[in-house]
């Protein structure tokens, strides 16, 4: 019987920035752009937290203002520009910092930040409402909850085929479908129910890309659910 503990850890470390990085961050299928797309320049989040931050690519797509940005995962951030803080702890400068964090248990105090981010996070966790509830935990009354999710359409099945699956073979990577079965558990359909549900009386924004084709819901790549903490 094989062993697949390390598996997964294994295609993190080696391939996954190596398959998705082009493709998501320069082309329309940018997961960090779509994020972004609701935003501009005279925004102004004063603390901001994101999960799941891989090497903190994202930050070169933010569109708005802050004071504080907080780029938390589970795995060592390796990028020199952001300062490394106590999981848990909100520091008193202003600046970007990385922190070790798990987005299913934070450890910050309720109410802490005016923005949470969480990129293709939401897919990889099998708790959703308990996860969520503790982001929500978190942000500050007012603030906002931004989450992408991939959805299970022909669309990623393309994508899959003709880009990323592909790639990895090349790559030397032969596990990529077995991969995606272990770490891919929550797609959209099941995540919009359960917010939808559990947060009847917040506003909740939903955009769908890519733009255009995103309107036809097998041809939908991912989607960005949107949560505002005040009643509706």
């Amino acid at each position: 019987m094989r062993n697949l503990d390390n598996l997964v850890e294994d295609y993190y470390q080696k391939y996954y920035d190596l398959v998705h990085g082009s493709q998501w961050k320069f082309s329309f299928l940018s997961i960090h752009a779509a994020i972004e797309a609701k935003f501009r320049r005279d925004d102004h989040y004063e603390k901001c937290l994101e999960l799941g931050t891989g090497n903190g690519q994202h930050l070169g797509f933010l569109n708005h203002q802050y004071d504080i940005y907080i780029a938390t995962d589970l795995r060592p951030i390796i990028n020199p520009s952001l300062t490394e803080l106590e999981e848990g702890v909100l520091p008193q400068n202003r600046g970007k910092y990385k922190s070790f964090g798990d987005a299913t248990k934070l450890l910050y105090k309720d109410e802490s930040f005016d923005r949470l981010i969480a990129g293709c996070l939401l897919l990889h966790l099998p708790n959703t409402l308990q996860t969520i509830d503790e982001w929500v935990r978190v942000t500050k009354v007012g603030g906002r909850v931004d989450a992408l999710v991939p959805t299970s359409s022909l669309t990623v099945s393309l994508y899959r085929s003709i880009f990323s699956r592909r790639k990895a073979k090349k790559l030397g990577c032969f596990d990529y479908d077995l991969v995606h079965a272990l770490e891919h558990v929550t797609y959209y359909e099941r995540v919009i129910e359960i917010i939808l549900g559990r947060y009847d009386d917040f506003q909740i924004e939903v955009q769908h890309f890519p733009q255009v084709l995103g309107r036809v819901k097998f041809l939908r790549g991912y989607s960005v659910i949107r949560i505002i903490k005040s009643k509706l």
